[in-house]
């Protein structure tokens, strides 16, 4: 909406009653949830990093936007939510999310790291500055977690040790492109260097494996709770889509 018609009234309400709808569904814990509040003993409704990110960035999109009534309310739920992400990110820098992982033979069930981490670093890049600022720290422990598991061929899976994917990939060279293009955060010289050659060896392998942009096999990336797999056909598409425009301005 906020790309389509901002200044229209209809286009306005819609997006006011929708983070409304979403204020009143914050978790006491200050991140959100996939289908509401509820007891925590229910998946679906727990707090969840890469849920919580996305909320954050439906707000950011109209945060200049909102009408008076609703902006105390809003700043005290994106601060709320900061300090949510802030302390359930992994000592090792990634965050987890909800759903996403998958199992193969050679490896457990896992939920899927470089999803959710990819997730927060491009979500949280809509926000205004005020807000990303205080999580300086995280979002650049968190990209350079996103080069420690960067294969050798230039791609990613879900982590290190696990097959790379379209999907993947793309998702990381989307957030590590939005970390160089969005985020002002205080980067020395040889990260900023690392993550480009990064973006270069990872967009290389995307157009490669897309046949140049014509074939993209989806890849097993989900697991609902209830434990069952599944893929989309949809995400590699538009997540390369996503990753190789932002990364042509990061590489400018």
């Amino acid at each position: 909406l906020s790309h389509l018609d901002t200044e229209g009234r209809r286009t306005q309400s819609a997006a006011v009653n929708a983070v409304q709808w979403l204020l009143d569904r914050q978790n006491k814990d200050g991140g959100f949830s996939l289908f509401g509040t509820g007891r925590a003993s229910q998946p679906q409704k727990q707090s969840c990093p890469d849920i919580t990110a996305h909320v954050l960035g439906a707000m950011g999109c109209w945060f200049y936007r909102w009408p008076i009534r609703l902006q105390k309310q809003i700043h005290k739920s994106l601060q709320r939510a900061v300090t949510y992400l802030k302390d359930r990110q992994n000592s090792q820098g990634y965050w987890l999310p909800l759903w996403y992982g998958f199992e193969i033979e050679s490896l457990p069930r896992r939920a899927n790291p470089v999803y959710g981490t990819s997730s927060i670093l491009s979500h949280l890049a809509l926000l205004p500055q005020a807000y990303t600022q205080r999580m300086s720290v995280e979002l650049t422990q968190a990209a350079e977690w996103l080069l420690s598991v960067q294969h050798e061929n230039g791609a990613w899976g879900s982590d290190s040790d696990c097959p790379p994917s379209i999907e993947e990939t793309a998702l990381a060279v989307n957030a590590l492109a939005t970390t160089l293009t969005d985020h002002d955060l205080p980067l020395f010289d040889t990260q900023i260097k690392a993550m480009e050659k990064a973006l270069r060896r990872g967009e290389t392998w995307l157009i490669e494996h897309t046949e140049n942009g014509t074939a993209f096999d989806p890849f097993l990336i989900g697991l609902s709770f209830t434990g069952h797999g599944y893929c989309e056909e949809l995400y590699p598409v538009t997540f390369t889509l996503a990753a190789l425009q932002k990364a042509s301005l990061a590489l400018v």
